[in-house]
């Protein structure tokens, strides 16, 4: 059973890698922030790649606030079917 705790660890410290969404089994949206992240990474020498950890950060956040405000019956409808 997943709990709103450990999706907001999860979200706070690993969210730009997207290991949030795997665990609440958003598995695309997670395979495509893990790629933008690894893609960003050596594009962060040229503007672009910080455009991606910019774009990477404003998501985690997102992410951060919607669960963060959902009630307990609202996460465990949308994650714990």
């Amino acid at each position: 059973m997943k709990t709103r705790i450990v999706a907001l660890l999860l979200t706070w410290f690993f969210g730009l890698i997207g290991l949030n969404n795997f665990y609440l089994n958003e598995n695309k949206a997670g395979m495509t922030k893990f790629i933008i992240f690894f893609v960003s990474i050596p594009l962060s020498f040229i503007v672009i790649g910080l455009v991606g950890f910019a774009a990477l950060a404003v998501c985690a956040l997102l992410d951060f606030v919607k669960i963060a405000t959902m009630t307990d019956e609202e996460f465990n409808k949308l994650y714990n079917k």
